[in-house]
C-alpha cells in the first residue's frame, strides 16, 4: 500500500502542478444546439453553471461517449485539472472514472477562475482537460502513473501540455483554445508569476493559430 500511495501522490502532483470545427471567435446559439444534441449526459456529472460548456466541448470528442467523467469544484492552484479516480489502477480502461476539477478560490489574485472566463474560452479550457482524458485512455495504469512522475520534470510537463493542446486542436477546438489563451495572456488580471508559468508550459494564442493552419493528428 505504501508503494501505491507513493504512485498516486505522484499523479496528484501532476494535476496540482498543472495548471469541422466551429469557426471564428464565438459560438452562436444554433451551433450550441447542433453540437450538444448528441452528447450522452448519463455518464458524467457536472456543476449546473457549466453544463452547456461541457456538453459543447464533449461533442468534439465522440470517442469519450459513455466514459465516466465527474466535474467537481476543488481549491487548487490552476483553473482546471484532470486525473483518474484513485481506483484506476485496479480497473480496466473502460471502467475508469476521471475527475475534472474546477478551481473555486483564487490565492492572492494569482490565478484565473473558470467562472470569470468568457463562454467560448470556457469551452476551450474544458476541451483541453478532455484532451487529457484522451491521453490517459491511450495508456495502461502504469503508463498513467509514469505520466504523474514525468510531470514533475519541466521538460516532460511542457511536452505533455503542448501535446494535449494539439489533441484539442485536432479535435476542432482550436478557436476556443485560442480564445482561452488570449484571455489568459491579454485580458485576465492574473499575476505575472502565473503568466510566466503559463508561457513556460502552454501554447500562446499565436502558436495555437499557427498550429490550426496545419493541424495534423498528434502522434
Amino acid at each position: 500500500m505504501r508503494l501505491f500511495a507513493l504512485l498516486y501522490i505522484s499523479l496528484i502532483s501532476f494535476s496540482v502542478a498543472a495548471n469541422s470545427p466551429v469557426s471564428g471567435d464565438g459560438i452562436g446559439n444554433d451551433s450550441i444546439a447542433a453540437n450538444s444534441n448528441d452528447v450522452d449526459t448519463t455518464s458524467f456529472f457536472v456543476p449546473s453553471d457549466f453544463k452547456e460548456q461541457v456538453s459543447i466541448a464533449l461533442s468534439y470528442y465522440p470517442e469519450l461517449k459513455g466514459k465516466k467523467l465527474r466535474f467537481k469544484f476543488k481549491n487548487q492552484k490552476t483553473t482546471m485539472s484532470c486525473i483518474p479516480r484513485w481506483d484506476f489502477i485496479f480497473r480496466k480502461k473502460e471502467n475508469r472514472t476521471y475527475l475534472i476539477r474546477i478551481d473555486k478560490k483564487l490565492r492572492n489574485g494569482k490565478g484565473i477562475l473558470l467562472e470569470d472566463v468568457p463562454f467560448n474560452a470556457q469551452v476551450g479550457v474544458i476541451g483541453h482537460e478532455l484532451g487529457h482524458v484522451v491521453d490517459y485512455e491511450s495508456k495502461t495504469a502504469f503508463g498513467v502513473i509514469g505520466t504523474g512522475f514525468g510531470y514533475l520534470f519541466p521538460k516532460y510537463r511542457r511536452e505533455l501540455e503542448h501535446f494535449v493542446d494539439e489533441i484539442s486542436i485536432y479535435h476542432g477546438l482550436g478557436h476556443q483554445l485560442a480564445s482561452f489563451s488570449d484571455y489568459v495572456f491579454h485580458q485576465s488580471q492574473a499575476s505575472e508569476k502565473y503568466l510566466r508559468y503559463k508561457r513556460k508550459y502552454y501554447f500562446q494564442p499565436e502558436q495555437i493559430q499557427s498550429l490550426m493552419r496545419g493541424s495534423e493528428r498528434p502522434k
